[in-house]
């Protein structure tokens, strides 16, 4: 009994030890909640800034690529409201009222895109200028592949009329004609008149490269 009333003794005289983990107050909570906040508004605030700034450059940069609306970064734009000179030695029928000349000296001239009911019309316009007409249309049963098929062993210059084409057979062009410096031009119609300006920008762009290989 004496044992046991001694060791309750010792029990009651030991120190015992805890562990206190620090509990935010909720002054430190709403205090860390509004920094947090305060960041986080700042943080959207720089983002808005950005995209506004962003935004202006992009402006910026599309007003002074439409200041020459026939030039569209890597290939000139032709509108049918264009007047540009037939170049090189020009026949008149006068019982057909058409123009021949041999300004395309032969090349072959790829059309992507456009109204399939104007290729004939097509073809005789690029056959008039002493060239070589083929197309792509870039239907379902066209594919990639033979796009750059052609563009690659075929063409010696492309014709677009970017208001009838697929627009990943249009980006296509783009990548292609940008890597590899062929000649392009791009028509913001399908009509015969822009077809007609296209051609004849070609062949100046044509005489153009010639001249300075000559040089």
């Amino acid at each position: 009994m004496k044992f046991l009333k001694k060791q309750a003794a010792m029990t009651t005289s030991c120190t015992i030890f805890h562990y206190h983990y620090p509990i935010p107050s909720y002054a430190e909570t709403s205090s860390r909640c509004e920094d947090g906040l305060h960041k986080f508004i700042k943080y959207a605030h720089f983002l808005k800034q950005n995209l506004m700034l962003l935004k202006q450059k992009i402006i910026k940069e599309q007003s002074s690529a439409t200041k020459d609306s026939r030039i569209v970064n890597w290939a000139p734009l032709i509108k049918a409201s264009s007047s540009i000179e037939i170049i090189g030695d020009t026949n008149h029928d006068s019982q057909t009222g058409t123009y021949y000349n041999n300004s395309l000296n032969g090349k072959t001239i790829l059309c992507v895109g456009g109204k399939i009911k104007l290729y004939p019309e097509y073809n005789q316009i690029v056959k008039n200028s002493g060239g070589t007409f083929i197309s792509f249309h870039g239907d379902l049963n066209d594919s990639l592949d033979n796009l750059f098929l052609l563009m690659e062993k075929t063409a010696d210059m492309i014709i677009c009329p970017v208001d009838c084409v697929n627009h990943t057979v249009f980006q296509t062009i783009k990548y292609y004609c940008k890597s590899s410096g062929k000649p392009c031009v791009l028509l913001d119609r399908s009509a015969i008149n822009s077809f007609i300006m296209g051609v004849r920008m070609l062949a100046l762009m044509m005489a153009e490269k010639t001249d300075k290989i000559r040089h």
